[in-house]
């Protein structure tokens, strides 16, 4: 919680663009689940969430988060 978000966001990123190993899409998933709970009216919280849904293939799930974080 004490982390600001943009980092949050560089940590997030660097796992999307690690090797795609189940472990890191985890990872990815996990972290951005955690920075749209910390920061709920974040839109940039909200995109890496669906790209992290996208690469563990939730399109749907991700989809909504595209029209959250656009809203």
């Amino acid at each position: 919680p004490e982390t600001d978000l943009q980092t949050k966001l560089n940590i997030i990123y660097g796992y999307l663009k690690a090797r795609e190993t189940e472990t890191n899409k985890a990872k990815a998933l996990k972290l951005s689940e955690a920075a749209v709970a910390s920061h709920p009216k974040e839109a940039p919280a909200y995109v890496i969430y669906g790209e992290a849904l996208l690469k563990a293939g939730k399109k749907d799930e991700a989809m909504k988060n595209f029209i959250i974080a656009k809203n």
